[in-house]
């Protein structure tokens, strides 16, 4: 019987010792899975963070290249008005034409009448 309740003391006192180990390892492992999860947190939000920040930015630079598209559209067109006028100002009757409009040149023993617009009429 002796033998038995020393036994059974020694089981009792690693009973008690294996209890106080898995305690141990539960708030161990409970400590590290708070630790993931924080540190996982932190690196969502870092990610939502950039993803954002990346987001705003190609909404800005979508902005910029339809502001440029727009000016380079205005300029082509500009560019292939001011060729045509080019290549109109080496044709002499339209150059003569354009003189007399624009700066009331006459030619010999013409008479010049100035006339009202209708536009400016209106205006008035």
């Amino acid at each position: 019987m002796k033998l038995n309740n020393q036994l059974a003391d020694k089981v009792r006192s690693s009973e008690h010792l294996r209890t106080q180990r898995e305690e141990y390892y539960h708030a161990a492992h409970s400590r590290r899975r708070q630790t993931i999860r924080r540190v996982t947190g932190i690196i969502l939000l870092v990610c939502v963070i950039i993803i954002s920040y990346k987001l705003v930015r190609l909404h800005f630079i979508k902005e910029q290249i339809a502001t440029v598209q727009t000016s380079v559209t205005k300029v082509d067109k500009n560019n292939k008005r001011l060729k045509k006028q080019v290549k109109l100002l080496h044709d002499d009757d339209y150059l003569q034409q354009l003189i007399r409009d624009k700066y009331m040149y006459t030619k010999k023993g013409e008479v010049v009448y100035n006339l009202p617009n209708s536009d400016s009429s209106s205006e008035n």
